[in-house]
């Protein structure tokens, strides 16, 4: 668990680098509760909860964003023509959506 949060963690800071994302303090608290052996069942419990949270936010932002509505992102051609600024963005979240 802690290893997977660690991922979260990474992608997440790099991500918030472009828009707003609470996956780094979410991730935080499953590192917390894969590494410490005071953790109980309750702080994994409450970490997927929070991760699905989060999951659910980043679909938002996919599927209500002006210019990822723009585009259908369905070829390589497509995502080229999204502005420079987003296209990190957008891998970050595919990234997220998908660990």
């Amino acid at each position: 668990l802690a290893w997977i949060a660690a991922f979260m963690l990474a992608v997440s800071m790099l991500n918030s680098l472009y828009r707003p994302d609470p996956t780094a303090v979410v991730s935080l608290l499953g590192i917390y509760a894969g590494a410490c052996p005071d953790s109980g069942p309750a702080v994994a419990i409450l970490f997927a909860g929070a991760a699905a949270c989060t999951l659910l936010a980043d679909a938002a932002w996919w599927f209500t964003d002006e210019t990822v509505l723009a585009r259908s992102l369905g070829t390589a051609d497509e995502f080229n023509h999204l502005p420079r600024s987003m296209q990190l963005p957008v891998c970050l979240t595919a990234l997220g959506l998908l660990y």
